[in-house]
């Protein structure tokens, strides 16, 4: 089994299967997970490339550039600091680690 089924199933797992609820209603059942269980701050980092990196990540592009171009971006590869939840708009993240 992946660790993409893995995870997919760890979610399910939390939010079930139910077919009658919204996905609104999934994301609220999982944010509250989190909320619960994850103890703030904590380390996070990326599952899979962010979409600057495809290209690099899945070939053909210039490693070196690739290198390079990480020292000023974020990449899916760094560690952060996730500082807090919220249900709408983007989770706060600290600079990379």
């Amino acid at each position: 089994m992946s660790k993409s089924d893995q995870q997919f199933e760890r979610i399910d797992a939390i939010v079930g299967g139910d077919n009658d609820e919204t996905f609104e209603q999934a994301v609220g059942r999982f944010l509250k997970h989190l909320k619960a269980n994850l103890q703030l701050p904590c380390e996070v980092t990326g599952v899979e490339d962010f979409r600057w990196e495809e290209r690099y990540v899945i070939g053909g592009w210039s490693q070196t550039e690739y290198k390079a171009l990480k020292k000023t971006q974020p990449s899916y590869t760094d560690r952060y600091q996730l500082l807090a939840i919220e249900p709408e708009g983007y989770s706060e993240l600290s600079a990379p680690v």
